[in-house]
């Protein structure tokens, strides 16, 4: 069970520069979020375009495999094919370096594990199918972590800058993918496994201080808790399940709770539902 949503909090005629694809290779399941860097032009083509890359090389695969590195190169050439036809149609210059770039989280399931593969930044989250197992002085479920290490530097104003992501002049070290295996609960509580995009969680972003005591601080953000608030009691069907993501970001972008587009994927285990429906 798997479904993918996107917002903006952003008001027309804003373009939304996230993207996002789930579907099959073979009888895997896959999932891809991308995030157009904003300091860039064409940047929702950008993510919009690799997405379809990985749409088109999980619909070409003849094999049972998914090779992550293989899947990232040709979602990359993609990207460099469809910006170049939109630069000669439109009589731009193809030469400018600040054109077509985004981020890019791919997630597949298979019968044992999770092959995650990224660049860039954004959230790669492993949740416990006992994740609501946990008294209201919990606020926030340690069987939910997250496993992204984000590809970026503190810049000179403090603020983090990407080092690694897809673009049309891109070269083999930017686009080649951090990747990560993840074996799955099979024998207790299954798994959920959700990617994201930075406008809903990157380690990167998140708030970190002192207190009066000089003891160090790290925020909860309200992006995070509020999702697992609205996992609760877990959909058991994708359209239950896409509904209740649909209004969890509608309900981030009413209460002002985005400073970014927001997008993300999720896959539930067989493991987990039926544990939830025998619940």
């Amino acid at each position: 069970m798997m479904c993918t949503a996107t917002i903006t909090p952003r008001s027309s005629p804003a373009k939304n520069q996230d993207a996002s694809w789930v579907g099959y290779c073979n009888s895997y399941k896959v999932m891809a979020v991308a995030d157009g860097l904003g300091s860039y032009e064409l940047a929702d083509l950008a993510a919009m375009y690799v997405c379809s890359g990985i749409a088109e090389y999980s619909q070409k695969q003849s094999s049972k495999t998914f090779d992550m590195q293989s899947a990232f190169m040709y979602a990359q050439n993609v990207l460099k094919a469809k910006a170049n036809e939109y630069l000669q149609k439109n009589n731009l210059d193809s030469t400018q370096t600040d054109l077509f770039a985004t981020t890019l989280i791919v997630a597949v399931e298979t019968e044992d594990e999770f092959i995650c593969g990224y660049c860039g930044n954004g959230g790669i989250f492993h949740i416990r199918g006992n994740f609501d197992h946990f008294q209201n002085n919990q606020y926030l479920p340690w069987n939910a972590i997250n496993y992204l290490n984000p590809h970026t530097v503190q810049n000179a104003q403090g603020k983090e800058a990407l080092y690694k992501y897809l673009s049309l002049q891109g070269s083999m070290v930017e686009y080649t993918p951090t990747i990560l295996r993840i074996s799955k609960d099979k024998d207790w509580y299954g798994d959920m496994l959700l990617i994201c995009t930075d406008g809903i969680f990157s380690n990167d972003q998140v708030q970190v201080g002192k207190d009066s005591k000089n003891n160090l601080w790290i925020q909860g953000e309200k992006t995070i808790t509020l999702l697992y608030e609205y996992l609760k009691p877990l959909p058991t069907t994708e359209k239950k399940l896409a509904e209740q993501i649909e209004q969890y970001l509608d309900y981030l972008r009413i209460h002002k709770l985005l400073d970014d587009d927001a997008t993300l994927a999720i896959c539930i285990s067989q493991t987990m539902l039926k544990y939830h429906l025998k619940r």
